[in-house]
C-alpha cells in the first residue's frame, strides 16, 4: 500500500515549532508504546488497527497508525499505514471509531495550538475508496470545546438565562479548571446587558428602576464571582466591600481597564446618583475611575455624588479633574463644575 501523506493540518507541530525530525526512524523496538485492537467488521471480516508511539520531545510523540483488513477482491489480508509522523498526542490520547455503513475510520486526538492549549482536538476522517482499494484522508477538522461553550454562554447571557450560564461555568470549571473559564469576558457581557437595560430606563427617566437593577446586580444577586482570592491589580476590581491587602472583603469580579467599561459605569452610576443612591454610585465609580482616570463623564458623576453626600472636598477634586480634561479636549463643561471646584472654603468664626 502507498503512504498516504502527513496530516494536512499538523496544527500542533506547526504552532509549537518542534525541532525534532518529523518521522520516527525505526519501529518495533522496546521504545514503542503499542495499542492493537479490532475496530469492527468490514464485509464480514474484522478490521484491526495497530497504533504505536515513541517519545519525541516533552510536547510531542512520534506516531504510526496502520489498519489491517481482509480484501475480498485480492483474497488476501491487506495492511495500510495511515500516518507515520510527529504529533502532540500520546498513545492513550488517541480515539478511533469505525463506521461500517460509511466505511469510514475516524481518528481523534489532541492538537494544541499553543503549549498551554489543552482543549483543542482534531478529527481525521479516513474513507475507504473503491478505486484505490484503501482508505484516503477525506478531511481533518479541529474543535475547541471550551471556546464553543464560551459562545453558547455569551448567547445565554444576552438572553438573560443566568441559571444556565452559572451551570455552564461550573461545567467548564469541573472539566477544565478555573483558569479555562473566561471570567473577565463573561462578566463584561453581564455588565453590557445590565448597561443596555439601564440606558433604556434613563431614556425613559425611570431612575428608580435603573437604580434597582444596578443594586440587584452588584449587591443583592451578583451574576457571578471570581474564584481567585487575589485579583490582578492592573485591572478594575468590582466589589461593594472594603478593599484589603489582597482583594475585597466580599466576593469580587474584574473588568479590563478600558474607555468602553468606563462609559458603561458612567451611565450606571448616574442612574444610582439620580435615585439618591450615592454611596453605591461612589463605591462602584471609584473602582473604575481609579483605573480609567481620564474619563470625564464618570468623574463628573462621581463629583455630583460626592457633592450630594456633603463631601465637598472630594467633589471638588473630581470637578477639578473634569475641568482639566474637558478644557484640554475643548468639550462642554457644565457651569456647576466651575462654581463648585472654585468654591471658597467657609471662613472660620473669630
Amino acid at each position: 500500500m502507498r503512504f498516504t501523506g502527513r496530516l494536512a493540518c499538523a496544527v500542533a507541530l506547526a504552532s509549537l515549532a518542534l525541532s525534532a525530525p518529523a518521522i520516527a526512524q525505526e519501529w518495533g523496538g522496546e521504545d514503542d508504546s503499542v495499542r492493537a485492537k479490532t475496530l469492527g467488521e468490514q464485509w464480514g471480516n474484522p478490521i484491526k488497527y495497530e497504533l504505536r508511539t515513541q517519545f519525541a520531545s516533552l510536547h510531542s510523540s512520534y506516531a504510526r497508525l496502520e489498519l489491517t483488513w481482509f480484501d475480498k477482491y485480492s483474497s488476501a489480508e491487506v495492511t495500510q499505514v495511515l500516518f507515520d509522523d510527529e504529533r502532540a498526542a500520546r498513545l492513550d490520547q488517541y480515539e478511533l471509531e469505525y463506521d461500517r455503513k460509511k466505511l469510514t475510520v475516524r481518528v481523534k486526538y489532541p492538537c494544541p495550538t499553543t503549549l498551554k492549549d489543552n482543549e483543542t482536538r482534531c478529527t481525521e476522517r479516513w474513507v475507504w475508496r473503491k478505486a484505490s482499494r484503501e482508505f484516503d484522508l477525506a478531511e481533518t477538522t479541529s474543535t475547541n470545546p471550551v471556546s464553543e461553550n464560551k459562545e453558547e454562554i455569551f448567547k445565554m447571557i444576552r438572553a438573560g438565562k443566568f441559571d444556565a450560564v452559572r451551570a455552564s461555568i461550573a461545567s467548564i470549571q469541573k472539566k477544565y479548571g478555573d483558569d479555562k473559564v473566561p471570567w473577565i469576558p463573561l462578566y463584561t457581557a453581564f455588565v453590557e446587558r445590565l448597561h443596555g437595560k439601564v440606558v433604556q430606563d434613563i431614556e425613559e427617566r425611570d431612575y428608580e428602576l435603573a437604580s434597582a437593577r444596578a443594586k440587584a446586580f452588584f449587591v443583592k444577586t451578583p451574576p457571578m464571582e471570581f474564584p481567585l482570592r487575589c485579583p490582578d491589580h492592573e485591572k478594575i476590581l468590582i466589589c461593594v466591600g472594603d478593599l484589603v491587602e489582597c482583594g475585597c472583603t466580599d466576593p469580587h469580579v474584574q473588568l479590563e481597564a478600558t474607555v468602553e467599561v468606563a462609559e458603561m459605569f458612567a451611565d450606571i452610576t448616574r442612574a444610582l446618583h439620580e435615585n439618591d443612591d450615592d454611596a453605591l454610585a461612589i463605591r462602584l465609580g471609584e473602582r473604575v475611575s481609579a483605573k480609567v482616570p481620564n474619563h470625564s463623564g464618570l468623574r463628573l458623576v462621581l463629583a455630583d455624588a460626592y457633592w450630594a453626600s456633603g463631601d465637598e472636598k472630594k467633589a471638588g477634586d473630581h470637578y477639578a479633574a473634569v475641568r482639566k480634561i474637558r478644557w484640554a479636549d475643548k468639550t462642554f463643561i457644565p457651569k456647576r463644575v466651575f462654581d463648585r471646584f472654585t468654591r471658597p472654603e467657609k471662613s472660620k468664626a473669630p
